[in-house]
Protein backbone atom coordinates (compact mmCIF):
# COMPACT_ATOMS: atom_id res chain seq x y z
CA UNK A 1 0.00 0.00 0.00
CA UNK A 2 1.07 3.46 -1.09
CA UNK A 3 0.55 6.83 0.47
CA UNK A 4 0.56 10.04 -0.99
CA UNK A 5 2.14 12.70 0.98
CA UNK A 6 -0.52 15.84 1.66
CA UNK A 7 1.65 18.19 0.25
CA UNK A 8 2.48 16.32 -2.62
CA UNK A 9 2.25 18.61 -5.69
CA UNK A 10 -0.50 17.32 -7.40
CA UNK A 11 -2.00 18.96 -10.69
CA UNK A 12 -4.14 18.53 -13.46
CA UNK A 13 -6.93 16.09 -13.61
CA UNK A 14 -5.79 14.24 -10.85
CA UNK A 15 -6.42 17.35 -8.50
CA UNK A 16 -9.94 18.02 -9.68
CA UNK A 17 -10.52 14.13 -8.30
CA UNK A 18 -8.45 13.91 -5.51
CA UNK A 19 -11.49 14.57 -2.78
CA UNK A 20 -13.53 11.80 -4.49
CA UNK A 21 -10.87 9.48 -4.80
CA UNK A 22 -9.59 9.95 -1.35
CA UNK A 23 -13.17 9.67 0.44
CA UNK A 24 -13.61 6.23 -2.05
CA UNK A 25 -9.96 4.82 -1.08
CA UNK A 26 -8.37 6.83 1.94
CA UNK A 27 -5.24 4.02 2.04
CA UNK A 28 -5.42 3.01 -1.52
CA UNK A 29 -4.64 5.90 -3.73
CA UNK A 30 -5.56 5.65 -7.90
CA UNK A 31 -3.55 4.87 -10.45
CA UNK A 32 -4.04 8.55 -11.75
CA UNK A 33 -3.62 9.72 -8.24
CA UNK A 34 0.18 7.87 -8.30
CA UNK A 35 0.76 8.63 -11.73
CA UNK A 36 0.60 12.26 -10.65
CA UNK A 37 2.56 12.12 -7.71
CA UNK A 38 5.59 10.30 -9.37
CA UNK A 39 5.78 12.59 -11.88
CA UNK A 40 6.43 15.28 -9.25
CA UNK A 41 9.17 13.31 -7.73
CA UNK A 42 10.73 12.43 -10.84
CA UNK A 43 11.50 16.84 -11.26
CA UNK A 44 7.90 17.85 -12.82
CA UNK A 45 6.47 21.32 -12.88
CA UNK A 46 4.42 21.70 -10.01
CA UNK A 47 2.86 25.50 -9.76
CA UNK A 48 2.33 26.76 -6.01
CA UNK A 49 1.69 30.09 -4.23
CA UNK A 50 3.94 31.01 -1.22
CA UNK A 51 3.88 33.67 1.20
CA UNK A 52 6.99 34.38 2.42
CA UNK A 53 8.25 36.30 5.62
CA UNK A 54 11.76 37.37 6.11
CA UNK A 55 12.43 39.21 9.81
CA UNK A 56 16.14 40.77 10.59
CA UNK A 57 17.27 43.49 9.08
CA UNK A 58 15.50 43.34 6.36
CA UNK A 59 14.00 46.92 5.61
CA UNK A 60 15.83 49.94 4.40
CA UNK A 61 19.02 47.53 2.82
CA UNK A 62 17.63 46.99 -0.44
CA UNK A 63 15.92 43.60 -0.08
CA UNK A 64 12.65 44.16 -1.66
CA UNK A 65 14.91 45.17 -5.09
CA UNK A 66 16.95 42.06 -4.67
CA UNK A 67 13.74 40.10 -4.44
CA UNK A 68 11.94 41.20 -7.33
CA UNK A 69 15.78 40.66 -9.55
CA UNK A 70 15.29 37.13 -8.05
CA UNK A 71 11.86 36.59 -9.05
CA UNK A 72 12.40 37.82 -12.22
CA UNK A 73 15.32 35.21 -13.00
CA UNK A 74 13.24 32.63 -11.21
CA UNK A 75 10.07 33.13 -13.29
CA UNK A 76 7.68 33.75 -10.22
CA UNK A 77 4.83 36.00 -10.43
CA UNK A 78 3.96 38.35 -7.05
CA UNK A 79 4.38 41.26 -4.97
CA UNK A 80 6.93 41.98 -2.15
CA UNK A 81 6.04 44.57 0.31
CA UNK A 82 7.61 46.03 3.39
CA UNK A 83 5.30 45.48 6.83
CA UNK A 84 4.44 47.79 9.58
CA UNK A 85 6.04 45.41 11.41
CA UNK A 86 9.26 45.40 10.24
CA UNK A 87 9.31 42.25 8.61
CA UNK A 88 9.60 41.97 4.28
CA UNK A 89 6.53 39.91 2.97
CA UNK A 90 6.78 37.88 -0.25
CA UNK A 91 3.95 37.14 -2.24
CA UNK A 92 5.00 34.67 -5.26
CA UNK A 93 4.06 31.87 -7.43
CA UNK A 94 5.84 29.93 -9.30
CA UNK A 95 7.47 25.95 -9.64
CA UNK A 96 7.78 25.15 -6.18
CA UNK A 97 11.69 24.42 -6.76
CA UNK A 98 11.79 27.87 -7.95
CA UNK A 99 9.91 29.45 -4.63
CA UNK A 100 12.42 26.96 -2.90
CA UNK A 101 15.91 28.78 -4.97
CA UNK A 102 14.16 31.69 -3.52
CA UNK A 103 13.76 31.07 -0.17
CA UNK A 104 16.93 29.50 -0.18
CA UNK A 105 18.93 32.76 -1.54
CA UNK A 106 16.82 34.89 0.75
CA UNK A 107 18.20 33.23 4.03
CA UNK A 108 21.91 33.93 2.31
CA UNK A 109 21.95 37.25 2.04
CA UNK A 110 24.77 39.24 2.91
CA UNK A 111 24.66 42.37 4.41
CA UNK A 112 23.78 45.30 4.61
CA UNK A 113 20.84 42.77 4.52
CA UNK A 114 20.35 40.62 8.04
CA UNK A 115 18.00 37.52 7.30
CA UNK A 116 17.35 36.17 10.91
CA UNK A 117 14.03 33.96 10.22
CA UNK A 118 11.79 33.15 7.27
CA UNK A 119 8.79 31.66 7.07
CA UNK A 120 7.39 30.09 4.16
CA UNK A 121 3.54 29.04 4.02
CA UNK A 122 2.33 27.12 0.53
CA UNK A 123 -1.07 27.40 -0.98
CA UNK A 124 -2.70 26.76 -4.54
CA UNK A 125 -1.80 28.98 -7.05
CA UNK A 126 -3.92 31.79 -8.53
CA UNK A 127 -3.08 32.84 -11.25
CA UNK A 128 -0.69 35.92 -10.83
CA UNK A 129 0.86 37.40 -13.99
CA UNK A 130 3.58 39.65 -12.93
CA UNK A 131 6.23 40.13 -10.34
CA UNK A 132 6.05 43.94 -8.80
CA UNK A 133 7.52 45.87 -5.81
CA UNK A 134 4.42 47.13 -3.30
CA UNK A 135 5.88 51.11 -2.12
CA UNK A 136 4.64 53.02 0.58
CA UNK A 137 3.76 56.54 0.32
CA UNK A 138 6.70 58.94 -0.93
CA UNK A 139 8.00 59.88 2.11
CA UNK A 140 8.14 55.78 3.09
CA UNK A 141 10.19 55.52 0.22
CA UNK A 142 12.52 58.33 0.35
CA UNK A 143 13.72 57.19 4.07
CA UNK A 144 13.88 53.68 2.55
CA UNK A 145 16.41 55.19 -0.24
CA UNK A 146 18.28 57.18 2.32
CA UNK A 147 18.71 54.19 4.79
CA UNK A 148 19.67 51.95 1.65
CA UNK A 149 21.95 54.06 0.28
CA UNK A 150 23.82 54.79 3.85
CA UNK A 151 23.55 51.37 4.76
CA UNK A 152 25.91 50.47 1.29
CA UNK A 153 27.89 53.52 2.27
CA UNK A 154 29.06 52.24 5.47
CA UNK A 155 29.46 48.66 4.33
CA UNK A 156 31.49 50.23 1.69
CA UNK A 157 33.57 52.47 4.33
CA UNK A 158 33.92 49.35 6.67
CA UNK A 159 35.69 47.34 3.36
CA UNK A 160 37.69 50.01 2.62
CA UNK A 161 38.79 50.32 6.35
CA UNK A 162 39.34 46.80 6.00
CA UNK A 163 41.59 47.05 3.27
CA UNK A 164 43.47 50.57 5.07
CA UNK A 165 44.01 48.00 7.77
CA UNK A 166 45.29 44.99 5.63
CA UNK A 167 47.22 47.56 3.49
CA UNK A 168 49.27 48.92 7.16
CA UNK A 169 49.91 45.05 8.11
CA UNK A 170 51.62 44.82 4.51
CA UNK A 171 53.65 48.05 4.88
CA UNK A 172 54.36 46.99 8.53
CA UNK A 173 55.41 43.43 7.17
CA UNK A 174 57.58 45.31 4.00
CA UNK A 175 59.22 47.97 6.88
CA UNK A 176 59.93 44.56 9.06
CA UNK A 177 61.58 42.93 5.94
CA UNK A 178 63.20 45.94 5.09
CA UNK A 179 64.75 46.26 8.61
CA UNK A 180 66.39 42.61 8.24
CA UNK A 181 67.42 43.85 4.99
CA UNK A 182 69.26 46.81 6.60
CA UNK A 183 70.63 43.96 9.40
CA UNK A 184 71.85 41.63 6.50
CA UNK A 185 73.70 44.56 4.69
CA UNK A 186 74.97 45.84 8.40
CA UNK A 187 76.30 42.54 8.73
CA UNK A 188 77.50 42.07 4.96
CA UNK A 189 79.32 45.25 5.86
CA UNK A 190 80.97 43.91 8.98
CA UNK A 191 82.42 41.01 7.45
CA UNK A 192 83.99 43.30 4.11
CA UNK A 193 85.45 45.39 6.45
CA UNK A 194 86.58 42.01 8.89
CA UNK A 195 87.65 40.27 5.22
CA UNK A 196 89.92 43.56 4.49
CA UNK A 197 91.45 43.98 7.82
CA UNK A 198 92.46 40.31 7.47
CA UNK A 199 93.77 40.62 3.85
CA UNK A 200 95.97 44.01 4.66
CA UNK A 201 97.10 41.70 7.98
CA UNK A 202 98.38 39.23 5.41
CA UNK A 203 100.04 41.39 3.18
CA UNK A 204 101.84 43.02 5.63
CA UNK A 205 103.15 39.33 7.33
CA UNK A 206 104.07 38.61 3.79
CA UNK A 207 106.02 41.47 3.12
CA UNK A 208 107.68 41.81 5.81
CA UNK A 209 108.69 37.98 5.31
CA UNK A 210 109.94 38.95 1.96
CA UNK A 211 111.80 41.99 3.26
CA UNK A 212 113.58 39.77 5.82
CA UNK A 213 114.47 36.58 2.78
CA UNK A 214 115.46 40.01 0.97
CA UNK A 215 118.00 40.87 3.98
CA UNK A 216 119.46 37.29 4.09
CA UNK A 217 120.01 36.90 0.80
CA UNK A 218 121.74 40.29 0.82
CA UNK A 219 123.93 39.01 3.89
CA UNK A 220 124.67 35.84 2.36
CA UNK A 221 125.87 37.57 -0.63
CA UNK A 222 127.96 39.38 1.26
CA UNK A 223 129.42 36.35 2.64
CA UNK A 224 130.86 34.82 -0.47
CA UNK A 225 133.77 34.96 -1.48
CA UNK A 226 134.37 37.10 -4.73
Amino acid sequence: MVAVPENACIGGPSRAFLPRIRARRPNRPSRLLLQAYITEQKGGACTKRAEIVASGMVQGVGLRYHVRALAAKLRLAGHVENMEDGTVEIICEGEQGHIETLVGKIRAMKPPVEVEDVSVAYSDAQGLANFKIIAGDLTQEMVEGFGTDAAYMALLLGKQDQMLGKQDQMLGKQDEMLGKQDQMLGKQDQIIAEIRALSSSITGMFDSRLSKLAKEMSEIKARLPN
